[in-house]
């Protein structure tokens, strides 16, 4: 398959469904990025192939040290889940909500911060 082929295929699929994991969504809501779903979907769509391969962006096993003892989990998050491994596959809309929530709570700790 050529790449241009492939960028069609690529296109065509994100037109058709698009799904965000966890660690996508927590590297678009860093503060110095939110990058969103819309950004997104606008890159894939207007986007080319600047490199003729596939990357793979992460493969790790976490560690509990990588993770703050405050990390909370949003309860009732809709969310496709895989039956093998259980890793959460998100909607674009999810990923807007979840984003607000993250803003909403950085400006809050900005206010806090600045008040102290």
């Amino acid at each position: 398959m050529s790449a241009q082929s492939f960028l069609e295929v690529i296109q065509y699929r994100a037109r058709q469904h698009l799904l965000f994991l966890s660690h996508a969504i927590n590297q678009m809501s860093r503060t110095d990025r939110m990058i969103s779903p819309t950004d997104v979907r606008q890159v894939i769509s207007t986007g080319e192939i600047v490199e003729d391969y596939l990357v793979v962006i992460t493969a790790y096993i976490p560690e509990s040290s990588q993770w703050d003892s405050e990390f909370k989990i949003l309860d009732e998050v809709p969310a496709w889940v895989c039956t093998q491994c259980g890793e959460a596959y998100f909607e674009e809309q999810e990923v807007a909500e979840i984003q607000t929530l993250i803003r909403a709570v950085d400006t809050q700790a900005r206010k806090l911060k600045h008040s102290v």
